[in-house]
């Protein structure tokens, strides 16, 4: 059995129209992510909807990491100005919001901890 909290969250319901990737199942009538959908497009096209979706946390996101690079150490802001100007998929943090859309959140903490992941990740390569 889950734990009440997590039974407590209920996802959002994306009206079709919004996303191209979300319609309603005609065996079910509800609306969900279509595989068959999805398919249909490139890996690219995808993404590119993904990305559009959380456009503007994504570039909170990146304000978030500039923000936090700020250093009298010189290699410290050029790493920062690295991972912003390297116009990555940002395909962890992308996820992390997504994540956070789908399942309904409405608070701001997400924008940091996305942040956060690609924070991680950048160090994982160093």
């Amino acid at each position: 059995m889950l734990p009440s909290a997590v039974r407590s969250v209920k996802p959002c319901r994306p009206r079709v129209q919004r996303c191209p990737l979300f319609q309603r199942c005609p065996e079910t009538r509800r609306i969900g992510c279509s595989l068959v959908d999805a398919r249909a497009h490139s890996s690219q096209e995808v993404l590119s909807t993904l990305q559009a979706l959380v456009a503007d946390d994504l570039k909170r996101v990146n304000q978030v990491i500039i923000d936090n690079m700020q250093s009298q150490v010189g290699l410290i802001p050029q790493l920062a100005g690295h991972i912003v100007s390297s116009g990555g998929k940002r395909l962890r943090p992308l996820l992390l919001l997504m994540s956070a859309r789908l399942c309904g959140y409405a608070g701001d903490r997400h924008v940091p901890l996305a942040a956060c992941v690609e924070f991680i990740h950048t160090a994982t390569l160093l």
